[in-house]
């Protein structure tokens, strides 16, 4: 559960982050800092997420949803 909980979390960072909004991509950077962590954490967790994303909604939709979250990885 708790894990899920840092993939959600993850994926409205990766969101906020695609936003290109420099006010607020240093505010995450800085609320990191405080709960000394990285943009590299951010983004191991959302790959593990890509990984594991199954197909239950269909080959294209899995597709879809990994494309996205490259999207946010490839942003960090």
């Amino acid at each position: 559960m708790l894990f899920m909980c840092l993939q959600l979390i993850a994926v409205i960072l990766g969101h906020l982050w695609t936003s290109e909004n420099t006010r607020l991509r240093s505010r995450i950077e800085l609320l990191l800092k405080q709960n000394k962590l990285t943009k590299n954490d951010v983004k191991s967790i959302l790959q593990e997420y890509r990984d594991n994303i199954g197909d239950l909604d269909g080959p294209e939709e899995k597709e879809r949803a990994q494309s996205k979250i490259q999207k946010f990885i490839s942003a960090f």
